[in-house]
């Protein structure tokens, strides 16, 4: 398995995850996971934005953080998450190697666009967790061990066939 169609597969298990995550969050808009922190409801939009973000950053090689306005209830904010997840294992697939493998612009600085990618994904899964406490079902609690996983495979990928 080639590291895009790695990251795609994790992508797509993890947003399984996140949209139970974001199911969870309760209606009132003024919960917050911790007094300091934003609210749930504002954390669960900047995910939905996050993710528009990224594919469209690789497949225009464009970062624009436009998330839109921040809908008055929870249940649009997952209906939002649902749609877009839904749409993102194809766009991810589509994708071609040439955008995966090359380069974007990142405030200013040219940067790896499988990197950011990833970089994404860790956030998506630490703001999903660590900010909600809820452990996947597939054994990936912490973005850490996503790392973790990431690495094996990338490790697996350059080492030379025997």
């Amino acid at each position: 398995m080639d590291e895009k169609a790695l990251f795609t597969n994790f992508w797509t298990k993890e947003s399984r995850t996140t949209r139970n995550v974001l199911a969870r969050i309760p209606e009132s808009n003024d919960y917050r996971p911790d007094p300091r922190s934003r609210t749930a409801m504002q954390i669960a939009w900047q995910i939905v934005g996050e993710e528009k973000m990224i594919i469209e950053a690789l497949e225009t090689s464009n970062f624009e953080w436009a998330p839109g306005a921040l809908p008055t209830t929870m249940k649009e904010v997952l209906e939002a998450y649902e749609r877009q997840s839904a749409e993102l294992p194809r766009r991810w697939n589509a994708l071609p190697a040439e955008k995966w493998n090359g380069t974007i612009v990142f405030f200013g600085q040219q940067r790896s666009a499988s990197e950011m990618a990833w970089s994404f994904l860790f956030d998506i899964v630490h703001h999903s967790r660590t900010d909600h406490d809820l452990p996947a079902a597939d054994g990936v609690h912490r973005a850490a061990d996503l790392r973790t996983e990431r690495g094996r495979a990338v490790r697996m990928r350059r080492s030379p066939s025997t």
